[in-house]
């Protein structure tokens, strides 16, 4: 990873690392990457096709040295020594229908990366909100992620859902995205530590409005759908907070609990959990077991990450496999 972030450094695209790993470029901005990429493949004369959709492909040992031929869908035919096939992910079995011929396993694809969508709540009230370092648990399940939250209008998005949903997502899909997440909104506490520093608030200024003012560096706007969810009146004081009360709202700050019916459509996923089976793969040279030439590179393959480059990262580092390999 540390050679493709110093190659676009090189090319005067400079990248910042967040503190959890994710890195972007400093500007915030895809296109930055993009166009990045375009002009140095420019730079080597790569011809690039647009609009130029792959029916199918197909190996004839006896056509050497151009062994593949490629049927577009314009009804165009492409003859070539190796291919390197990095077609990308795609949401359902029906994307890999041009590998047909070669009777591949291909694993299941299912969506990974998504955004949750809450059912029956008010939360999305809230829209715009986010914390910096929530925890989202699916509950009765041991899978869990901690990061930034953030509330949609939908429901919920960022870094902790967004991870969520990919290590989860094979599960997802067979619950058909209803489910129910517990959400710690302040992942470093949990109930002593809550509860303890509650206590020691009482104490130090008790005469304070619990509702005006938020704790644990929670927005004030959360901090009050808390409190109200928690059955506390605007005009409670903490030295007036009765015990049933406290621990409610400590639950409601720490395990509070959302049903889940749906996630973002397929526009918006990010990644494709699933693809060509490693199996079928050398993945030394990234070349097919099966078929001599035919190479294969990034999300087609059942490869899949959480947000913030890592996706690119297994796509470039495959990809470079492939061609160096190809080259050879």
């Amino acid at each position: 990873n540390q050679s493709v972030m110093d190659w676009f450094q090189q090319k005067n695209v400079p990248l910042k690392t967040e503190k959890d790993g994710r890195v972007f470029p400093v500007s915030d901005n895809s296109a930055s990457i993009v166009n990045c990429l375009i002009y140095t493949a420019r730079a080597y004369s790569v011809e690039v096709k647009t609009s130029h959709g792959v029916k199918f492909i197909q190996k004839n040992e006896a056509t050497e040295p151009f062994p593949f031929t490629l049927e577009l869908l314009n009804g165009e035919f492409l003859h070539a020594h190796a291919i390197q096939y990095a077609a990308g992910g795609a949401p359902s079995l029906t994307g890999y229908t041009v590998l047909q011929s070669f009777d591949f396993q291909v694993n299941k694809p299912v969506p990974s990366l998504f955004t949750f969508n809450v059912h029956n709540s008010d939360i999305a009230n809230l829209a715009g909100l986010s914390v910096p370092n929530a925890t989202v648990k699916l509950m009765g399940e041991k899978i869990e992620q901690s990061g930034p939250l953030l509330i949609t209008h939908w429901g919920f998005s960022g870094p902790a859902a967004l991870k969520l949903s990919a290590w989860g997502a094979r599960l997802l899909a067979e619950k058909n995205y209803e489910f129910t997440v517990l959400i710690n909104w302040v992942a470093d506490y949990n109930h002593s530590l809550a509860e303890a520093e509650i206590e020691q608030l009482k104490k130090s200024n008790p005469k304070k409005n619990i509702i005006s003012n938020p704790m644990f560096g929670l927005p004030q706007r959360l901090w009050l759908w808390l409190s109200e969810k928690s059955e506390i009146e605007k005009d409670l004081l903490w030295i007036d907070i009765s015990h049933k009360k406290r621990n409610k709202l400590i639950e409601n700050i720490l395990n509070c609990k959302f049903e889940i019916k749906g996630k973002s459509t397929f526009k918006e996923e990010f990644v494709t959990c699933g693809g060509v089976d490693l199996s079928e793969v050398d993945t030394n040279t990234m070349e097919a077991k099966k078929v001599k030439g035919l190479f294969f590179s990034g999300e087609i393959l059942d490869i899949y990450a959480i947000t913030g480059g890592f996706n690119f990262q297994a796509a470039w580092t495959t990809g470079y496999l492939a061609g160096k390999n190809i080259l050879k």
